[in-house]
C-alpha cells in the first residue's frame, strides 16, 4: 500500500475474482435493502429513459437505433417499433443518461445507465423473468461501481486541496462494465465466458476524452462520453464471448492492465475487490431531483431550504451568488447564455433560473423554449459562482484517503433582493443516501416516475417493481419505456 491508502501493485487475477463473482452472483445472497434500492434503482433509470424520449435527443436516438438494425426483439423509448437487441442496447443506453437525471455514484460518475439498458435488451429479447433481470441489473452495477472506484474521482490534489482535474480521465470505462457484467449475467455465464466477455468489452472501450470536454462550452449531445456506445460495447463483448470470438481474457491485470490503458496510473485495486458479496455498491447510490449535474445539485438544495422557509419573488431578485468547489467553476458551469441542450445541463445560471421559476424538472429544464423567456434570461444574468470557504473540507471524509468517493460537498447559495439578503448552505444534496434529511426512499421515487411518465405506464411500472422477483417477464417496464413519448395529462 502507498501512503495514500491505494495498492501500489496489482493484486494477483483481478479480471477473474471478478468474473467469478459475477458468475456465483445469487439474489439469495443479496440483502433485502440492497434489493428494495435495485428495484428503486430500475424505477429511476425507467423514468429518466422514458422522459429523455420526448427531448431533442429522443428522436435522434431512435434514428441511431434504426442504423443497428430493426427487428423484434427489444424496445426502444419513445418508439412504437422494435429494434434489434444491439440498436435497443444503444439507444436507452445513451437516453439514460443524456439528460443527466439518472442517478450518480459518489466517484463522481454515472453508469447505471449501462446495466439498465444491457440487462432489459438481453431481458426482453430472451424472455427472462423479473428475477433474472433484477439480479443482471444487480451484478451490473456493482461491477461497474467498483470499475469506477478503483479508477478514482477525477479529482487532483495537492497539498489537500482541489486543484483541478487530470490531464486525461473519462467515464466510459465504467459504463461499459456496467453493461457487460449485467449482460453477462442476464445470459447465466460462467467464470472463464464472463473472462472472456470483459477482454472483449474492455478492449472496445472508448477512449477518456473528459479533459478535452471539460474546456468545452458549448456542449457536444454525446456528453462526456456516448453512453449509448458504451452499452453497446458491453452487450456487443458479451453476445460475441457467446458466438465464441475470444480477447485477453486477464484485461484487467497486470502493470499493463485496462487501467493504464485508460491513464489510471495508479488503480485502487483494494477498491475493485474489497469484500466482494459483503460490501454492496447500490447503497451509496445518489438520485436527482433536477436534471443537471450532480455538482450544481448541492447550492440547488441549499436554494430548496431557502424557498420552503421564505417567500422570494423571482422578480425581486437582484443577485444570485453560487458558493461551490473549485472544480465546478469551470466556463461551462458559469455560462449565463447555455446555447444547447448539454450546456443547459451544465450551467449554474440555468438551473437557478428554472428552480426559481418552478419549471418542471424534465425535459422543459433543458428545452430550447425557455431561452426565449425575458425572465429566464434575467435571472441567469444575476448568477456569480465563487468558490465556498470549505470548498475542500470534503477530501477528509473520503475512504481510505484515497480520492475514492465523494460523501458531501460543502455549498451555498446566496439571493439578494431589493429589501433582503438570503443565505443558506447544504453540505449534502437532495438524494444523497448518508444523510436521513437528504436520503430518498420509495416515496420519493414514486414521485419523480409519476412525474416523467404517461399515468397508465407509470402506475402499472410502480405497483409491479414493487414484486419484479416474482414477474414472468420485464414486458411492463419495455411497454412503459414505448409509450413514454405520449404527451402526460398536466
Amino acid at each position: 500500500m502507498n501512503d495514500n491508502g491505494v495498492a501500489s501493485e496489482p493484486v494477483p487475477n483481478p479480471t477473474e475474482q471478478l468474473a467469478h463473482y459475477i458468475a456465483n452472483l445469487r439474489l439469495e445472497d443479496v440483502p433485502a435493502d440492497v434489493v428494495a434500492e435495485a428495484k428503486r434503482f430500475v424505477l429511476d433509470l425507467t423514468a429518466c429513459v422514458g422522459a429523455a424520449a420526448r427531448s431533442e435527443i429522443g428522436p435522434l436516438s431512435t434514428e441511431l437505433a434504426r442504423i443497428l438494425g430493426s427487428g423484434s426483439e427489444a424496445s426502444v423509448a419513445g418508439s412504437a417499433q422494435r429494434f434489434t437487441v444491439a440498436a435497443a442496447a444503444y439507444a436507452n443506453g445513451r437516453l439514460g443518461n443524456s439528460m443527466d437525471f439518472e442517478e450518480a455514484y459518489p466517484s463522481g460518475v454515472h453508469f447505471g445507465c449501462g446495466a439498465f439498458a444491457a440487462a432489459l435488451a438481453i431481458a426482453e429479447a430472451r424472455k427472462l423473468s423479473g428475477r433474472e433481470f433484477l439480479l443482471a441489473v444487480i451484478a451490473g452495477y456493482e461491477l461497474g461501481g467498483r470499475i469506477s472506484e478503483a479508477c478514482g474521482t477525477y479529482l487532483k490534489v495537492e497539498n489537500g486541496q482541489v486543484v483541478g482535474l487530470p490531464d486525461v480521465w473519462g467515464i466510459a470505462t465504467c459504463v461499459v462494465f456496467a453493461a457487460v457484467g449485467a449482460a453477462a449475467k442476464a445470459l447465466n455465464f460462467d467464470t472463464p465466458l464472463i473472462a472472456q466477455a470483459f477482454g472483449i468489452a474492455g478492449s472496445n472501450t472508448p477512449v477518456p476524452i473528459g479533459a478535452k470536454w471539460s474546456v468545452e462550452v458549448d456542449l457536444p449531445n454525446t456528453k462526456y462520453c456516448d453512453t449509448g456506445w458504451c452499452t453497446l460495447a458491453g452487450v456487443f463483448g458479451a453476445l460475441s464471448a457467446e458466438a465464441g470470438s475470444t480477447a485477453i481474457p486477464t484485461l484487467l491485470d497486470g502493470p499493463r492492465g485496462l487501467f493504464r490503458m485508460t491513464a489510471i496510473m495508479e488503480p485502487d485495486f483494494d477498491a475493485l475487490l474489497d469484500r466482494l458479496g459483503e460490501r454492496w455498491l447500490l447503497r451509496d447510490i445518489m438520485y436527482k431531483p433536477w436534471p443537471c449535474c450532480r455538482w450544481m445539485h448541492y447550492p440547488l438544495t441549499a436554494l430548496e431550504h431557502l424557498l420552503e422557509q421564505h417567500t422570494i419573488v423571482p422578480e425581486d431578485i437582484e443577485e444570485i451568488v453560487i458558493e461551490t468547489n473549485f472544480c465546478a467553476m469551470s466556463e461551462r458551469f458559469l455560462n449565463p447564455n447555455p446555447s444547447n441542450f448539454i450546456s443547459r445541463q451544465f450551467s449554474y445560471p440555468h438551473a437557478t433560473a428554472m428552480r426559481l421559476l418552478n419549471v418542471p424538472p424534465g425535459e422543459q429544464w433543458l428545452s430550447a423554449n425557455v431561452d426565449n423567456d425575458p425572465r429566464v434570461r434575467r435571472l441567469r444574468d444575476c448568477v456569480k459562482v465563487v468558490e465556498h470557504a470549505r470548498a475542500s473540507e470534503f477530501l477528509e471524509s473520503m475512504e481510505k484517503s484515497s480520492d475514492r468517493i465523494v460523501k458531501y460537498m460543502p455549498s451555498a447559495i446566496v439571493l439578494r433582493t431589493r429589501t433582503d439578503t438570503f443565505r443558506a448552505e447544504s453540505d449534502y444534496a437532495w438524494g444523497d443516501p448518508w444523510n436521513a434529511e437528504t436520503r430518498w426512499g420509495d416515496k420519493e421515487l414514486a414521485d419523480k416516475v409519476s412525474a416523467l411518465l404517461p399515468p397508465h405506464g407509470a402506475h402499472e411500472l410502480l405497483e409491479k417493481v414493487k414484486t419484479l422477483e416474482t414477474q414472468p417477464d420485464i414486458g411492463f417496464i419495455a411497454s412503459a419505456l414505448r409509450s413514454a413519448a405520449e404527451i402526460r395529462d398536466e
